[in-house]
């Protein structure tokens, strides 16, 4: 995964808000954030409480509304409330199945989250 989907996904819906997100994550962790959140999910969603002074309210809605985002424009339906439970808990593999799925989709997408736009390879996609 070359970058961060929920990012890119937020950066289109209120631009620059998942750049803004990424550079307090990359703060945080010390680490790229994609790839903690692929590798410590639970440390992802740790660092996004942080970022949002503990309010875990505006933590999920930030990821129910990537996800949304996400779906209107691909199609694919990730379970919100699954995938939270997923970064709560650390588990790698839920997070890496829906992040992979939605890679995948927004290659496929419907014209309005292109893969130029993504910055994803259908090799990266696979990786994921």
């Amino acid at each position: 995964m070359k970058v961060d989907p929920l990012k890119e996904i937020m950066n289109r819906v209120a631009y620059p808000t998942g750049t803004v997100i990424e550079f307090h994550l990359r703060r945080r962790l010390r680490r790229d954030p994609k790839m903690v959140l692929l590798e410590d999910p639970k440390r992802y969603y740790d660092a996004l409480l942080e970022i949002f002074r503990g309010e875990e309210e505006a933590v999920i809605w930030l990821i129910k509304t990537a996800l949304e985002v996400a779906s209107s424009k691909t199609g694919l339906y990730i379970d919100p409330l699954e995938f939270i439970e997923a970064l709560r808990t650390g588990d790698k593999e839920v997070v890496r199945k829906r992040l992979s799925a939605l890679a995948k989709a927004l290659l496929r997408g419907d014209g309005e989250l292109e893969e130029r736009e993504m910055g994803l390879t259908k090799s990266a996609a696979g990786a994921a």
